[in-house]
């Protein structure tokens, strides 16, 4: 119970706070699910997504963990403006949730109507979509990639590109490098 009411510009945060990790969540873990992994209570995870919990700084740790996020992509401010700079050399690294495969965002967080990556996959690297609920832009800048979704495989190439709705697997073919671009829409964006 909380002794103080909190302020309204508190509370405003709590409830963005909520909404970022509902988003991160839906899709790919049921609340019962990333309670479990977090460690707390479905209860409390519950009053967190609403924007009623007061989550400790552990709690963020956690919750992020378990999403395979950083603490900074659960509390990143919106933007004010839809305007946003990112500088060559200082693109963010992203682990894609559940691999060991890092990409590099080229727009500044996870939380916008797009959010679009580079990244280069070595020969034979194989990789299967976040179970999110969207679809990815595919640019390949170099090299082949092929994209397996339901039983037909796409083969692109240089400077070819494919828009595929989630789950899909790609993988790097022919025996050389592939760098590619990638933009993801989540689902409702």
């Amino acid at each position: 119970m909380r002794k103080k009411p909190l302020d309204h510009r508190v509370s405003e945060q709590l409830g963005a706070l909520g909404v970022i990790i509902r988003g991160s969540r839906r899709g790919r873990l049921s609340l019962e699910d990333l309670a479990a992994r977090a460690g707390i209570s479905a209860g409390q995870l519950s009053q967190i997504e609403n924007g009623t919990g007061n989550p400790t700084v552990e709690m963020l740790i956690r919750i992020a963990g378990a999403l395979d996020l950083g603490v900074t992509d659960l509390i990143e401010r919106q933007p004010a403006a839809p305007t946003h700079v990112v500088r060559a050399g200082s693109p963010r690294p992203y682990r894609v949730l559940g691999t060991e495969h890092d990409v590099h965002l080229m727009t500044p967080g996870l939380h916008h109507q797009l959010t679009m990556s580079r990244t280069v996959l070595q020969p034979g690297d194989r990789h299967t979509s976040p179970l999110h609920q969207g679809s990815t832009l595919f640019y390949v800048v170099k090299g082949e990639l092929e994209v397996r979704k339901a039983n037909v495989t796409h083969h692109l190439r240089t400077h070819d590109s494919l828009l595929v709705a989630h789950p899909f697997d790609m993988t790097a073919a022919y025996g050389v490098p592939v760098e590619l671009i990638a933009t993801f829409r989540g689902e409702g964006s």
